[in-house]
């Protein structure tokens, strides 16, 4: 489970205003407490719920000081942080972006938390897909606050100096450590195989036919769960891929924008990605047969994205596929029948943002080879 805003550790989750608004997402995670680093412009929304706020009017300015000489800021959001975590609770830190205010506190959180110097903390971070845009005030106070840290001891300067297996430290340490460590692994390039993945392992998307437009390659109508793609509606190129092991999660709807503009939050393993919809990039469908099932890829080139958006197709009692529901629905050619024709409107009615750009025709004539299965290939 990803948190509101993105993980850090189990517990701990950090994010913006729209990390802010995902109140479903927060009682998942048991979020029980919340670091507000702008209650002037971001409001406690959550306190009729019974949520614990500790809340601070700080500016995104370069004369805002937020880690203060005496540590007194630092030292209350350190014990309202690790207050929460001891009961098995957890906490989101906050700002507007999530890129300054909640970035500043927080690195110096886990700086004082696990006595790790400024650059190692930054890395650790960084790995955890947290955007530091801080202004160069708040670098400066981080800096300061790494040099009173030193004097009381040493900092870890870098990876090597705590071993996940030296039995020193607190287990969440060890296992932070091992997950930057295994983070900086380099990905192999290339294809990867798909066909007896191991329990565990990332499944990714894979296209065995490299775009090549192989109609061998392009359905396969055995019960085992393989996900023939159709040609593609928006560009040419076929392929297969490998159904995941379960349905996969599509993006939610979200009115976050300050301007009234919708924006779609989709959900990662490192958080959540927004974007506008225009900022979909739309490849191309595939079919998968056994569960009624027209699965779009896509791409957010901004965001640095792609993944896939699955539309689950129910069909009209007498247009199931069979030999009768076939000839009352007109059979015939692709994408031509009233029954294809109506299942693609509703499709695209409640799929809007993913397919208003789509022509109804071809909507249908997924619709179509959907319904009829393997008789499509004949």
């Amino acid at each position: 489970m990803a948190g509101p805003g993105l993980k850090i550790k189990d517990g701990l989750y950090v994010g913006g205003d729209e990390a802010a608004r995902e109140l479903e997402i927060a009682v998942e995670c048991k979020v029980t407490s919340v670091v507000n680093c702008c209650t002037h412009e971001v409001p406690n929304r959550w306190e009729m719920v019974g949520v614990t706020y500790l809340s601070y009017k700080w500016n995104d300015a370069s004369h805002q000081i937020i880690l203060d000489e005496s540590d007194v800021v630092i030292d209350q959001v350190f014990c309202f942080i690790e207050k929460a975590l001891e009961k098995g609770e957890g906490v989101l830190i906050h700002s507007l972006l999530g890129e300054s205010r909640s970035c500043c506190i927080l690195s110096a959180y886990m700086m004082k938390r696990y006595r790790w110097s400024l650059n190692t903390t930054i890395e650790f971070l960084k790995s955890r897909r947290v955007v530091f845009r801080m202004n160069a005030a708040f670098m400066h106070q981080l800096t300061c606050y790494e040099e009173r840290l030193k004097l009381k001891s040493a900092l870890r300067c870098d990876w090597g100096s705590l071993s996940p297996s030296d039995g020193t430290g607190a287990d969440d340490e060890m296992m932070m450590v091992n997950t930057f460590l295994n983070s900086q692994i380099p990905v192999p390039e290339g294809p990867v195989a798909c066909i007896g993945t191991s329990k565990g392992l990332t499944k990714r998307i894979v296209w065995s036919d490299d775009g090549a437009d192989d109609r061998e390659k392009l359905e396969n109508y055995s019960e085992k769960p393989w996900i023939p793609l159709a040609r593609s509606l928006l560009k040419e190129g076929t392929g297969r891929i490998q159904a995941p092991e379960s349905e996969p999660k599509n993006a939610e709807l979200q009115d976050s924008v300050t301007d009234g503009s919708q924006t779609w939050a989709i959900r990662t393993d490192g958080g959540l990605v927004h974007c506008k919809v225009e900022e979909i990039v739309r490849k191309r469908f595939g079919l998968r047969l056994d569960g009624n099932i027209i699965l779009l890829e896509y791409e957010v080139p901004a965001r640095g994205l792609r993944a896939h958006h699955a539309m689950k197709v129910v069909f009209p009692g007498f247009g199931d596929g069979t030999k009768e529901g076939l000839e009352a629905s007109g059979g015939g050619q692709p994408g031509q029948s009233a029954v294809d024709l109506a299942v693609a409107a509703q499709l695209q009615k409640v799929h809007l943002p993913w397919l208003q750009s789509v022509p109804l025709e071809q909507i249908s004539g997924l619709v179509h080879r959907l319904r009829c299965g393997s008789r499509c290939a004949k």
